[in-house]
């Protein structure tokens, strides 16, 4: 726009501060600074605070830094109008602030004042997104908008769009009339979205190619022309299929072979088209009836097949209605959809208080523009911010530039407003963000309203003059148009740099040139075979850099290694990233990627999703065996084929899950993760690419902890970690600040980001080895192909759906083409020093950028590559290179000093010992270096460690009552205990009836319930295993215990269950408790566990039952262990085994201690060898209710519990303990 007679050049001590200005800031001209000064000079001149001033730009991150960078030039103004000698020499901020200080009539102790309250009062700036805007905007003038105060949730549009068009979808399907029309165009849900969500993420974008009034004149004459078609094109179509006579590749060909019957499908759409009829209504049709408006071209080129089977469809008078019809017909239903679904969804986001960004977009558009509420908002909005300055303005949208123009540019009474001003900062060479909702001609309508008030900045101050003069060279090698787009041009801007500023030189001290083309030749010119090639290239050309291929000569003819940072790689996709990166990393070159992509596209977030499901899901044994491949579990190929065939592998898998479903369940999700991330890290971190890896997992491991405070339960998680990657997938999400992609780190590393990930910064030499290949159209979107994204002669942005408008098709591919030029130019303004940029004039590349710019002319890209050289060659240099020639071979260099590790210190505190918590369980079974497991509860999960059974006795005799096969395990176990304490403490189940007696039908409820809650029997009262359970528990319940008697007859009074204890333990050797133990007798039995791990924390359990009787306290535990069927099985000596096998003899003395430390704090004249009663263990399956069988007795030695009490408090000696 320079040359342009009413382009100016940009003063910032000088710009009017009034109505409309339009500033284009070239890459690279201090954009941010020209924002700043103009900020301080509305302080200054205009007398304006912070809260009349509206600052917007298009990030988040952007309003901080913008944020920070205003409140720093406003206090140093205060401090320079307080003290002029604060001023420093050579400061361009200073100067300014001198200058603009200068031209004030303000007194200057009072204009101190004022600068530094505006400086203390920046937060209180209104320095915000635009989207920050609008809701701000409808929050403080509700009632000027009819806005909601609080709109509720934030959300993403698709999630919702989808569930709406799937609604829509079943509404216009199941049951309803039109169905076969609808069906006709979306089979299913997901392809009616499909087809129209790239019109519902665009608000501003309007339907192309819908003629109603000619849409009116084919639905008369198809009225006309129809009846009596549907038989003659059947069997048309039918003899023409049937002698093979149709182009294989030719779309009619294609809906016919996919059809079961011709006659059948020709009659489907006969019913359609005369409902369509009667009811005055446009009928969807097939594409492949668009195919007949010309039916010769559907048939094979002989004349037989020409002549006898395409005339006859030609003769046919209805066929070339429908051929014109079809398109409109399918543009009138997705009309009608778009509105429908964007009502629903509308509807949708109301009732459950959600909105999105767009919405708040469009309501503040729609506020401004309405005729009740228009006019009193605009002025509200003015009155408010009377002067606003927008950054970034080239990515804009229609709605944000009319909305800004209602409240800034259109006075109530119809003319310009007198007062305040709109300032608007862009450069339409970088607008990228097409796909992103940015529209450049938004920017292109200011430009023309702003007219004559349009300004330029002409100085670059990031690049050196040479890189400057070659990227100008580059755009002005098509005559004219550089970008395409009309409107858009280049203009000529110079260094700000300074004659001594420090300049890249080579090992010679030569300047390194200003652009380097590696031009490929030779080779099969694909990218499978250059692709590698410019790898090897790339990472050999910066392995000769940093060993001293260059270095930086300073000001004063001093010289500084070049370091890593100062080099920048940037590739077109992600895929070329890691690729590049892993290949620097196997020459010691150590490289971090940049992205701006969201990390719920990582490979990490679909590895985390399979992790999820099988962790909400433990039982899921699909579940569990999909996440073993993921890279948290690791498992290979061979290991899953053996987990298919190994069942006890696949049950430990599984319950594996199960304690991660515990830890998520007590802890939350991070924790359950965190356990595997730990675990994985070490074989993570070890891969090239390990940092990137973990770095996501814990990124996501943080948001799915952040959201499942607004979940409810890990099936509400996983859906929503599902949508998020969804989102992602589509390209739809909300790219919050906290689901971008991390740095994984910030040492000094080359860089590598992506072209849109670069935007803002800057490098000192950058690299573009797949620049050949940058800005050519996507195979999967290509832009000649339907949706097609345009914009109309008047500048309105247009989607063609259809794509059977040439013109459409022209536009549309011209525009994307102009955005991949702007996409070249953000590539190119990136470096200070030095490109490199890689070339290969070949098919895979001539629909690139560059060679847009080298061949839009018509001639040969490498003979402009040469003029452009020749006319350059202080600045410009082209190395060839040999496809057919091996790759340069680059020795592996030494670690960087960012990576080379050093010696640990040693000079530490010892370390405290690791505290945790204990039960009997841990103590007993857990291997040694086992992990903490979950905290016991109460109940019988302890019977979990009961070996089989041994055979009774041969002589013994008599067998014991039976019990259900099914009436075993921990569940049975947890069943009877929750029976008999209900039935010991609750008055409503005491006295338990004696054995035989009737039960009644509170208890035999009780009974049945507690079965019925742990899955034992089904919904029959009439069951057997309750009245055999029930049986059990009289039995037990009247069985005379040793000094205690039947528990039926004992008060509750003294009785207390399931008595919780918490003991500390502070540091003993686990090989000390052992020794005691078997000092005294006791654990006969292997335990697990190293001898030398410490115990130190809290050891925690339940007792069953504490008896008290006679100032004697008893400990009772019930077990519904089965140890056989006979009395024999439960004598003296057979307890005894089962009590060592099962390691209940270390159960029963923990309990003891923790009995003796309650006694004795609460009993003042507590003497343990009265007070300890002793332990009784009832077998409950052996106990008859009349003698004492099935009950196991122990009274430890009152001196061992004592010294057991001392050593898990560390009182005792540990002999092997170490000494510091």
């Amino acid at each position: 726009m320079s040359d342009a007679p009413h382009n100016r050049d940009f003063d910032t001590a000088t710009l009017p501060l009034r109505g409309l200005r339009l500033i284009e800031a070239s890459a690279g001209t201090g954009k941010t600074f020209s924002l700043a000064g103009l900020y301080l000079r509305l302080i200054v001149e205009q007398g304006a605070s912070v809260r009349d001033i509206l600052v917007m730009t298009f990030t988040r991150a952007a309003t901080q830094e913008l944020r920070e960078r205003i409140r720093a030039r406003l206090a140093d103004a205060a401090r320079i109008a307080h003290a002029p000698e604060h001023a420093r020499p050579g400061n361009a901020e200073h100067a300014f602030t001198v200058r603009i200080l200068a031209h004030s009539d303000e007194a200057r102790a009072a204009l101190a004042r004022r600068l530094a309250d505006a400086a203390a009062r920046v937060d209180e700036a209104t320095i915000v997104t635009i989207h920050g805007f609008a809701q701000r905007a409808a929050t403080e003038n509700a009632f000027e908008s009819a806005l909601a105060f609080d709109r509720g949730e934030a959300i993403d549009d698709p999630s919702v769009y989808r569930q709406a068009a799937t609604d829509y979808w079943r509404e216009h399907v199941f049951g309803a009339a039109e169905a076969g029309d609808v069906l006709a165009l979306w089979p299913n849900p997901n392809a009616l979205y499909a087809e129209i969500a790239p019109v519902l993420v665009r608000p501003h974008v309007r339907l192309a190619g819908i003629d109603h009034t000619r849409l009116a004149e084919l639905q008369t004459e198809l009225a006309r022309t129809w009846p009596g078609s549907a038989e003659p094109l059947a069997a048309a179509l039918a003899e023409a299929f049937a002698a093979d006579a149709l182009l294989k590749s030719g779309a009619l060909y294609r809906a016919l072979s996919a059809a079961d019957d011709i006659a059948e499908l020709v009659a489907d759409l006969d019913a359609r088209i005369t409902a369509a009829i009667a009811h005055e209504r446009v009928p969807a049709l097939p594409g492949w009836l668009a195919a007949l408006a010309d039916p010769a071209r559907q048939f094979k080129k002989t004349p037989k097949s020409a002549k006898a089977y395409a005339e006859p469809l030609a003769d046919l008078a209805a066929l070339p209605v429908l051929a014109e019809l079809q398109p409109l017909a399918r543009l009138v239903a997705i009309e009608r959809a778009v509105a429908a679904v964007r009502s629903l969804a509308a509807a949708r986001k109301i009732e459950r208080r959600q909105y999105s960004f767009d919405d708040l977009i469009a309501a503040l558009h729609a506020a401004l523009t309405a005729p009740e509420t228009g006019a009193r908002l605009a002025a509200a909005l003015h009155a408010r911010w009377p002067y606003a300055l927008v950054d970034e303005f080239q990515d804009t949208d229609p709605l944000q530039y009319a909305s800004l123009q209602r409240i800034y540019l259109e006075a109530p009474e119809g003319g310009p407003r007198e007062h305040g001003a709109l300032l608007l900062i862009g450069d339409p060479k970088q607008a990228i963000y097409g796909f992103r909702g940015g529209d450049i001609y938004a920017y292109l309508a200011a430009a023309r309203a702003a007219d004559e008030a349009r300004y330029t900045l002409t100085t670059n101050f990031r690049s050196t003059q040479g890189v400057l003069d070659v990227i100008e060279a580059l755009y002005k090698l098509p005559e004219d148009n550089p970008f395409l787009v009309e409107a858009i041009d280049f203009p000529h801007v110079k260094a700000g740099r300074t004659e001594g500023d420090r300049r890249l030189v080579d090992a010679d001290g030569r300047e390194l040139p200003a652009l380097d083309v590696w031009n490929l030749h030779g080779g099969k010119a694909s990218k499978g075979e250059d692709r590698p090639l410019l790898i090897a290239h790339t990472v050999a050309a910066i392995g000769r850099l940093l060993d001293g291929g260059a270095r930086w000569q300073q000001a004063d003819g001093g010289h500084a290694p070049l370091a890593p940072r100062d080099i920048a790689v940037l590739v077109n996709n992600n895929f070329e990233a890691t690729a590049l990166q892993a290949e620097l990393a196997q020459h010691g070159i150590m490289a971090v990627c940049q992205h701006r992509d969201s990390v719920f596209a990582s490979d990490e977030a679909a590895d985390l999703r399979l992790i999820l499901r099988a962790i909400a899901l433990p039982d899921d044994a699909m579940a569990v065996r999909a996440a073993q491949p993921s890279a948290l579990i690791g498992k290979r190929l061979a290991a899953l084929i053996a987990l298919a065939d190994d069942d006890h592998a696949m049950q430990q898998a599984i319950e594996r899950f199960h304690a991660l479903h515990e830890s998520w369940r007590r802890r939350g999700v991070l924790s359950a993760l965190e356990e595997l991330f730990v675990a994985a890290a070490p074989g993570l971190l070890a891969l090239t690419d390990g940092e990137r890896r973990m770095s996501n997992y814990l990124q996501l491991g943080e948001l799915l902890a952040t959201a499942e405070a607004e979940c409810f339960g890990m099936a509400s998680v996983v859906r929503w970690l599902d949508d998020h990657i969804a989102a992602a997938a589509d390209g739809t999400s909300m790219a919050e600040d906290a689901s971008q992609l991390r740095l994984e780190s910030d040492a000094d590393l080359v860089r590598i980001t992506t072209v849109h990930a670069a935007k803002g910064l800057q490098y000192p030499i950058v690299f573009m080895p797949f620049a050949l290949w940058l800005g050519a159209p996507s195979s999967k979107n290509p832009p000649d192909k339907p949706p097609l994204i345009f914009h109309d002669d008047a500048g309105r942005a247009r989607i063609d759906l259809v794509g059977d408008d040439e013109a459409n098709k022209t536009q549309a591919v011209l525009e994307a083409r102009s955005e991949a030029l702007r996409l070249l130019y953000v590539a190119l303004t990136r470096a200070e020093q030095a490109l490199v940029v890689g070339w290969r004039d070949a098919k895979a590349s001539q629909d690139s950028a560059l060679a847009n710019l080298l061949a839009r002319d018509g001639g040969a890209a490498d003979d402009a590559l040469a003029r452009l050289a020749q006319a350059h060659p202080a600045t410009i240099a082209i190395t060839p290179v040999d496809a057919e020639q091996t790759a340069p071979r680059t020795a592996r260099r030494q670690p960087m000093a960012a990576d080379t590790l050093v010696d640990a210190r040693s000079d530490l505190p010892a370390g405290r010992p690791r505290w945790s918590t204990y039960s009997f369980s841990r103590l007993a079974h857990a291997p040694a270096g086992a992990k903490t497991p979950d905290l016991p509860e109460p109940g019988a999960e302890d019977e979990l460690a009961t070996a089989p059974a041994e055979a009774a006795p041969a002589d013994d005799a008599g067998e014991l009552p039976r019990l259900d096969e099914r009436l075993a395990g921990v569940r049975f176990g947890s069943a009877v205990h929750d029976v008999l304490e209900d039935a010991l403490t609750d008055r409503a189940y005491a006295p338990w009836p004696a054995p035989g007696a009737a039960l009644g039908d509170d208890r035999q409820r009780l009974v049945y319930d507690r079965l019925r809650q742990y899955g034992l029997i089904a919904e029959d009262r009439a069951d057997p295993r309750i009245a055999d359970t029930a049986a059990l528990v009289a039995r037990t319940l009247h069985t005379p215990l040793p000094g205690i008697g039947p528990l039926a007859g004992v008060e509750r009074s003294h009785l207390l269950a399931e008595m919780e204890f918490m003991l500390r333990l502070r540091g003993s050797r686990l090989g000390a408790l052992v020794e005691t133990l078997r000092g005294a007798g006791y654990l006969p039995a292997a335990l697990g566990g190293h001898p030398a791990a410490t115990l130190y924390g809290l050891m925690q359990g339940f007792i069953d039952l504490v008896v008290e009787v006679d100032g004697a306290y008893f400990i009772l535990d019930y077990k519904t262990n089965r140890l056989g069927d006979t009395p024999g099985a439960y004598r003296d000596d057979a307890l005894e085994r089962a009590i060592a096998r099962a390691h209940y003899d270390l159960q029963y003395l923990i309990y003891t201690v923790a009995l003796h430390r309650h006694l004795r704090r609460c009993l003042p004249d507590y003497d343990p060898a009265t007070h300890l009663g002793g332990v009784q263990y009832l077998f409950v399956r052996a106990m008859d209710g009349e003698t004492t069988a099935g009950v196991f007795r122990d009274r430890p030695d009152v001196a061992l519990i004592e010294a057991l009490d001392a050593l898990f408090d560390a009182e005792a000696v540990d002999r092997g303990a170490t000494t510091a």
